[in-house]
């Protein structure tokens, strides 16, 4: 009687392989996964990922990785530091998982920008426009910001600051009917 199970010597594996390409200011990780069986039959192949789905750990991390730019650092963390009022109302009701078990993160750096509010596991940028969103020049740069953003898979929500503070039930609700 045999309890466990038996593999062979060789089977299956995978490893792998990083390219870290730099292009101007941006910082573009790209990982790929290469799984290879052995060439050597077998009776008794194992699967090439014992736990997990499509893959495991490794392949769900490179589907989530976000285009980098290193100077904004700095100035997203000031950012976390000093919220608008609006922006800090509306994260005492979204941290924490408090929507559908969702995980937010504010003033998050993707790209050339840093978004007010980030949710990675249904790529949702939540932003909240203040007074100079509205001139000319404000529209102009965020239509040009959301084509960018929404080129790489992203959904945009836009709130106005007021609308935050006098319905801040409504904007909750569009947030849960896109996360």
């Amino acid at each position: 009687m045999v309890l466990f199970r038996q593999r062979p010597l060789y089977s299956a594996f995978s490893f792998l392989q990083r390219s870290i390409f730099e292009i101007g200011d941006f910082r573009f990780k790209i990982e790929t996964i290469f799984n290879q069986q052995s060439k050597i039959p077998s009776l008794h192949q194992s699967p090439p990922f014992l736990k997990g789905d499509s893959g495991g750990f490794y392949l769900k991390a490179a589907k989530l990785l976000l285009p980098f730019d290193k100077k904004l650092k700095a100035r997203a963390r000031e950012l976390r530091k000093n919220m608008t009022e609006a922006e800090s109302f509306l994260w005492q009701r979204i941290r924490r998982k408090q929507l559908k078990g969702r995980q937010f993160y504010r003033q998050k750096n993707i790209g050339n920008y840093i978004v007010d509010f980030y949710c990675p596991s249904a790529r949702v940028i939540v932003e909240l426009d203040g007074g100079q969103h509205y001139t000319q020049e404000g529209i102009r740069r965020d239509q040009v910001r959301d084509k960018s953003l929404e080129s790489l898979g992203f959904t945009i929500l836009r709130f106005s600051d007021r609308e935050v503070f006098k319905n801040i039930e409504g904007v909750l609700e569009r947030i849960f009917e896109h996360l």
